[in-house]
């Protein structure tokens, strides 16, 4: 996405920059799925990649996003 991230023993270390979509692959990974998404309501263009797997917690995940993304938030 154009941000530089180090993965640290305890955490990440984030260098600033200005994010640019992506097609996020989410390794089958819920959380991946679910912030990336989030990201994607600011950032244009970013592609999840199995987004199906958020079903696992979050079954209506998608239809809450895109309630918030229109203003009706749920």
């Amino acid at each position: 996405m154009g941000v530089s991230v180090t993965c640290l023993d305890d955490g990440l270390e984030i260098t600033g920059g200005t994010p640019r979509g992506a097609t996020i692959e989410t390794h089958d990974d819920h959380r991946m799925a679910m912030s990336f998404a989030v990201a994607g309501l600011v950032i244009p263009g970013v592609r999840i990649l199995n987004e199906t797997c958020v079903e696992k917690s979050f079954p209506d995940f998608w239809k809450v996003l895109e309630a918030v993304q229109s203003g009706n938030i749920v």
